[in-house]
């Protein structure tokens, strides 16, 4: 910005401000102690047309070509700004792009989860009460009448979610409870904690039918499926949309796929004498790629519609 003169007063100062604005030429003018008024080009490259102008309109104010100037002068200052406000709403700062990684501490219902998975253990003795299993089974009379989900027909709906509380085992709930602890309280604190309820609802019921319907047994349970969803939404979240502040890193990605594809393995029986799981007659599969194939989806989609918006 320079100053290329001064004019006498404030109403010459408008008159030839707008002229400029009027020819494309940046300005801005200011009162001075004596009385005077200055007039600053912002534009270095147009300082040489803007002194020629200054000075045949101190020569001949009332030259028309500087006259009627103010109505078109306020039209092109008015388009301006809507421009700069239309480029302003287009840019990102970074906070807006990038969720702040502070520190975060368990949501109200990622404790609300490990609570009740808790309870359920000591109530069932780590899965091995049978009796009290059945309480939280997705069908517990099917073991005796073979009517498939009788109680949920019976408007038992409850049943759907709460084979997510059943674990069998200390390490079974120690691994779940780990995850819910920090990949779900990160999730929980990014996303909040109704988003959460939600997801972790979807991602308990389909899950939980589709084992079901795989296996035709009601015998299964934990929040493994809740777990895998997480971990399938924040691997897709992290993937497309790393400013949502929602990820993993690769070595977590490779330790859970490697876990994926030996519990499958397992299952088919590919894996001989390596097998470690025990059989894996505990391990709901289907419902881990249930949760698996919906939260990468869900964070996929989050990904693409957050973009879009962007």
């Amino acid at each position: 910005m320079r100053l290329i003169g001064e004019l006498p007063d404030e109403a010459s100062a408008t008159i030839f401000s707008d002229v400029l604005v009027v020819q494309g030429i940046a300005n801005q003018v200011e009162a001075v102690q004596d009385g005077g008024w200055t007039v600053w080009v912002l534009d270095e490259e147009s300082i040489p047309a803007a002194g020629a102008l200054l000075a045949d309109f101190r020569s001949n104010p009332a030259d028309p070509r500087f006259q009627g100037q103010k109505r078109k002068a306020r039209s092109l200052k008015d388009q301006q700004r809507r421009e700069d406000d239309a480029h302003a709403s287009r840019v990102r700062r970074r906070r807006d792009l990038i969720a702040p990684a502070g520190a975060y501490s368990i949501g109200p219902l990622c404790f609300f989860l490990l609570f009740v998975s808790a309870a359920v253990f000591f109530l069932t003795n780590g899965g091995k009460n049978l009796e009290a299993n059945q309480s939280f089974y997705i069908g517990a009379r099917e073991l005796e009448t073979g009517v498939p989900l009788a109680e949920i027909r019976e408007g038992q709906v409850w049943r759907l979610i709460t084979p997510i509380f059943l674990h069998f085992g200390f390490i079974h709930l120690l691994l779940n409870a780990m995850w819910i602890f920090s990949l779900g309280s990160l999730i929980e604190a990014r996303r909040g904690t109704k988003w959460l309820l939600g997801f972790v609802l979807i991602t308990a019921v389909v899950p939980n039918l589709a084992q079901y319907l795989a296996t035709h047994s009601p015998r299964f349970g934990g929040l493994s499926g809740v777990v895998f969803a997480m971990s399938g939404y924040a691997w897709q979240r992290g993937k497309h949309d790393p400013g949502a502040g929602i990820g993993l890193d690769s070595s977590t990605l490779v330790m859970l796929g490697a876990y994926f594809v030996l519990c499958w393995l397992e299952q088919l029986g590919l894996l001989g004498s390596l097998g470690v799981f025990g059989g894996l007659n505990r391990v709901a599969n289907t419902v881990h790629t249930g949760g698996l194939v919906i939260g990468a989806v869900w964070g996929w989609w989050d990904s693409r519609v957050t973009l879009i918006r962007r």
